[in-house]
């Protein structure tokens, strides 16, 4: 909590550059000290493990790469400063919390800025709909996670999440999940999310995408070891909607046109295949999750940040309006492919490693399940090309202003996502 303080007076008041460079270094040393696999801290109602330091090492990185999408609005409004830092103290403590009710307590409490944030951030008039679609869809299912937690509390004596009930209820462990899969979103839940993506601007969508619904799979993973009976009994249920709602998702992405909706449903693709890693409960299908969470939150924020690339130079985000990316700008097709194929789990992304996992710690549980899996990737890889081959062959539109040249800030915002991607594998060891 005395670092969160720390970072919020440098940011306060010093400059927007010494910041950035202040972060990055504390990131470099995050990686470069600490053992993972060894770190293991509860103190003070704080639980920090290799599950919470790898998210809260991608709330950082995520809010580094925000603060370079919108350096220009950043350095001007003090607003923005505000909410991020607001965004960035109560998404960290999300991770780092011990006890239930206090997660609950930042669970919910990060929705006010990010509702500020689609109000203010947003460009249209639809934004006021979009951030109550938002808060709507969290808060009703927000009043039956904390009646849940009182349940456990009761049950216990104690609010701590490593202390596992005697008994339980299906309907009590149904609404739970049920308040995490809308965070994240699961299928059916998920009408809030492409509302949510296109009104809020670039650095929304990044936070968003990036970090915010990984907290949807956090909250599950930490409830498992208290409910770690009913997740082996009832898991089933939400693995089968799940993939379903993924397959169903991943097909119905093929009929919009706009590229930050496409994007958005890629996220709730994924998503649903990590809620499977971690509810099968196996080494192999949570270490999954955790890298599938890691390689998510980095390219949906590398896709949403070319997204607005695209949106700066023709004033669209309609894939009619952006043909001819292949003829304009070869520097700008080449970070689109990359982030296209990541997204597809091609090698040597991470993410190809992450979906092996989960398939191998689904596959012994689950096999009757297996084809379903498969047919959910394969059409995850259709709507990536889509996305690719759409925007970037045919002829130029007019409204397309030839700007083929990019500013270093753009250049390292594209960089700092391609490198981690597909580089991270050297490093497994991180996550193993």
């Amino acid at each position: 909590m005395i670092s969160m303080l720390l970072l919020f007076i440098l940011y306060t008041f010093i400059s927007l550059k010494s910041f950035v460079f202040f972060m990055t270094l504390i990131m470099i040393f995050l990686f470069l000290n600490f053992n993972i696999n060894e770190v293991m801290l509860i103190e003070c109602g704080f639980l920090v493990d290799k599950f919470s330091l790898m998210l809260l090492i991608l709330c950082i990185f995520i809010w580094l790469m925000m603060l370079l999408s919108e350096f220009n609005k950043i350095s001007v409004i003090n607003l923005f400063k505000l909410i991020f830092m607001l965004l960035i103290l109560g998404v960290g403590l999300v991770f780092i919390v011990g006890e239930y009710l206090t997660f609950y307590m930042m669970f919910e409490i990060t929705l006010i800025p990010m509702f500020i944030y689609i109000i203010f951030g947003g460009g249209s008039f639809d934004r006021l709909e979009a951030g109550i679609y938002m808060l709507l869809y969290t808060l009703l299912v927000s009043f039956p996670l904390m009646m849940n937690i009182f349940m456990i509390f009761f049950d216990l004596g104690s609010m701590f999440m490593f202390f596992e009930m005697s008994s339980g209820s299906l309907g009590g462990y149904i609404f739970i999940l049920l308040s995490f899969m809308v965070k994240l979103p699961m299928y059916m839940f998920h009408l809030w999310l492409p509302k949510a993506h296109v009104e809020a601007s670039v650095s929304g969508s990044m936070l968003l995408a990036g970090v915010m619904l990984k907290m949807g799979g956090y909250g599950v993973l930490r409830f498992m070891y208290s409910l770690k009976s009913l997740f082996i009994l009832y898991s089933f249920i939400f693995i089968s909607l799940s993939l379903l709602g993924s397959g169903v998702a991943s097909v119905e992405s093929l009929r919009f046109m706009d590229m930050k909706i496409l994007v958005a449903y890629s996220s709730i693709v994924h998503m649903g295949i990590m809620i499977v890693g971690i509810l099968s409960m196996s080494v192999l299908g949570l270490m999954g999750g955790l890298l599938l969470m890691i390689s998510h939150g980095i390219c949906s924020s590398g896709l949403f940040g070319v997204v607005n690339l695209f949106y700066e130079r023709s004033g669209t985000r309609s894939m009619f309006f952006n043909k001819g990316g292949l003829i304009l700008s070869s520097f700008m097709l080449f970070f689109w492919f990359i982030l296209c194929v990541n997204n597809i789990s091609s090698p040597p992304s991470i993410n190809l490693f992450s979906e092996l996992f989960i398939i191998g710690g689904f596959i012994n549980l689950f096999f009757n399940l297996l084809l379903l899996v498969m047919l959910i990737m394969f059409w995850g890889g259709v709507y990536s090309i889509y996305l690719f081959s759409f925007s970037q062959y045919g002829k130029v539109s007019f409204n397309i202003i030839l700007k083929s040249f990019f500013n270093m800030r753009e250049v390292l915002l594209m960089l700092m996502h391609v490198i981690p991607l597909n580089f991270m594998f050297l490093v497994m060891d991180l996550y193993i």
